[in-house]
């Protein structure tokens, strides 16, 4: 009885890692050492902004991570982000498309609706 109570624990906490992961892939966390954003925007034709405050960093990943979203398959775009967003520190850093206008983020696998405010954002740190 104590093993399968020990494998159904085990189990449930290999499927609860295998969703967070899945969920929340190739978007930026919080608290994972990003200490650099650099923003592109209009199929590169503006930037880099490159903002290091990471009060700032931390804001813009928490409004990603609470936005809704959608599954990338599902979804045909006329024309797919003008913009990126690349998110650094010391370990490997990751990078989200971005629609200029609107501020929505696409990962591998998800449009994200985040509303975030790009000039706004850009303008406060430069």
């Amino acid at each position: 009885m104590k093993r399968k109570i020990i494998l159904l624990i085990t189990i449930t906490i290999m499927i609860g890692i295998a969703t967070y992961g899945y969920y929340f892939y190739n978007i930026p966390q919080k608290g994972k050492g990003f200490t650099k954003m650099t923003i592109y925007l209009n199929w590169d034709k503006e930037g880099p902004y490159v903002i290091t405050d990471r009060e700032v960093i931390n804001t813009v990943i928490d409004t990603i991570n609470s936005g809704s979203r959608k599954n990338i398959s599902k979804i045909i775009f006329e024309e797919g982000p003008d913009g990126r967003i690349i998110f650094s520190g010391k370990k490997k850093g990751v990078e989200v498309g971005v629609f200029s206008n609107g501020g929505n983020v696409v990962t591998d696998k998800y449009y994200i609706i985040t509303g975030l405010n790009l000039d706004e954002i850009i303008n406060k740190n430069n």
